[in-house]
C-alpha cells in the first residue's frame, strides 16, 4: 500500500511539472507575439514547431548564425523527369549497400548519433560518405491538422503508428525543398509525411515521409538504395520573384499541387534541431539521424495559396481535407543540414 501511494505521489508530481512547463511555454509564446519585430510576422520557434507536430527530440541545439553568404541565385532550367526505381517500402525495397570503412559514433543532443566518418561505398562512381553535409538549401515548411484515420491509410508497413496531436487528429508535414549545394547534386524535393512512433513506443515520435518526389536521378537512386527513402523522379519547378516563391509538382505527367507563398525574411538566425527520419530498407524499418537548421520566417497562412491537381496523389491529399490554408508555414533561405548514417530502428 505504501509503495502504491508513493508511486501515485510521484505521478502527480510529474504531471504537475509537465503542466507548469506547458504554462511557461504559453506565457513565453504570448510575450513573443506581443513584441514588435522588423519585417512583420511572428517568430516560429522550435517550441512552436513542436506544438504543431514537428519532432524536436529531447533537446534543441543552440542558435547560431548560418555561415557564408545568402546571395540569391536564379533557378535552374531544363530539368526533366528521369526514370528511377519506385520508392522502397515493406513490400518493395531497394538493394542494400555495404560499408567500406567507418569510425566510432558519438551522440549529440537528443541522443542522435553523430558519426565521425562512414564510407558506405559508391553509386555510379560517386562515393557515398556520412556525415553528409548540405551547405545550402531553401525550404518552405507547412503543417496541416488532418484526421488520423486517412493518414494511417497512407502509412506503409506495420512497424510504425501515427502519433496524434489531438484525439483522432495528426499533422501532415509538407516540406518544399530547393537543394542549392548538396553532395548528391542540386535538385528540388517535396516531402509529404506524418509524425509517427514505432509500434508500442508512443514516447518516441519522429517523422515518416511517405512520398518524396525529386527531380534528379542520382539523388533518387542514392536515397532509395542507402536510406530507404521513397524517392521517385518527377517534375518539380521552383519559380522565384523578388517577393514570392511558387512550387509546382507533377507526377506521371499529371499535376499534383501548386504552392505560392511570400519570401518573408528571417526574423532571427536559424536554430538547429536534431531529429530522426524513419523509412524502410529491404522491408526492415530504418532511421536516419539528422541535424538541421529551422527557418524563422513566419508566413501568414492566409497568404499561402495551395491548389491541387487531378492526379492520384492529389486525391490522397484531398482525403486529408486539403486544399486549405496551413496551420503553420515558414520560409527560409540558405539553411544547412547534416545527414548521418542510417541505422536499424
Amino acid at each position: 500500500m505504501a509503495r502504491r501511494s508513493k508511486m501515485s505521489f510521484q505521478k502527480r508530481q510529474r504531471e504537475k511539472k509537465k503542466a507548469e512547463k506547458a504554462a511557461l511555454k504559453r506565457d513565453e509564446r504570448s510575450r513573443r507575439e506581443k513584441e514588435p519585430r522588423e519585417g512583420g510576422g511572428a517568430v516560429a520557434t522550435a517550441d512552436d514547431l513542436a506544438d504543431y507536430g514537428f519532432p524536436t527530440g529531447d533537446e534543441e541545439g543552440e542558435s547560431e548564425p548560418p555561415a557564408g553568404s545568402r546571395r540569391w541565385r536564379r533557378p535552374r532550367d531544363g530539368r526533366r523527369p528521369a526514370p528511377c526505381l519506385p520508392g522502397p517500402g515493406p513490400e518493395r525495397a531497394a538493394p542494400a549497400g555495404g560499408a567500406a570503412q567507418h569510425r566510432e559514433e558519438r551522440r549529440g543532443a537528443g541522443g542522435v548519433a553523430m558519426a565521425e566518418e562512414f564510407h558506405w561505398g559508391e553509386i555510379d562512381g560517386q562515393a557515398i560518405t556520412f556525415p553528409m553535409r548540405v551547405a545550402s538549401l531553401n525550404q518552405a515548411t507547412l503543417t496541416f491538422q488532418v484526421p488520423s484515420q486517412p493518414a494511417a491509410a497512407l502509412l506503409p508497413g506495420r512497424d510504425f503508428e501515427i502519433s496524434e496531436s489531438a484525439p483522432g487528429q495528426t499533422q501532415l508535414l509538407m516540406a518544399l525543398v530547393d537543394y542549392r549545394e548538396n553532395p548528391w547534386g542540386s535538385y528540388d524535393e517535396v516531402n509529404l509525411g506524418f509524425p509517427v512512433h514505432p509500434v508500442g513506443r508512443p514516447e518516441v515520435t519522429n517523422s515518416f515521409v511517405y512520398r518524396m518526389p525529386v527531380n534528379q536521378e542520382f539523388t533518387c537512386k542514392a536515397g532509395n538504395t542507402v536510406m530507404g527513402f521513397p524517392k521517385t523522379v518527377e517534375q518539380i519547378d521552383f519559380a522565384y520573384s523578388e517577393s514570392h516563391v511558387e512550387v509546382r509538382l507533377a507526377m506521371g505527367g499529371r499535376e499534383v499541387l501548386r504552392v505560392r507563398l511570400p519570401r518573408v525574411p528571417a526574423a532571427m538566425p536559424p536554430p538547429e534541431m536534431e531529429t530522426v527520419s524513419y523509412s524502410y530498407l529491404d522491408g526492415k524499418p530504418l532511421e536516419t539521424p539528422l541535424r538541421m537548421q529551422i527557418g524563422t520566417g513566419a508566413v501568414d497562412p492566409a497568404e499561402v495559396l495551395l491548389e491541387l491537381g487531378d492526379s492520384p496523389v492529389a486525391d490522397e491529399l484531398r482525403s486529408l481535407g486539403l486544399p486549405r490554408p496551413p496551420d503553420l508555414c515558414t520560409w527560409a533561405e540558405g539553411l544547412s543540414a547534416t545527414f548521418q548514417r542510417p541505422r536499424p530502428v
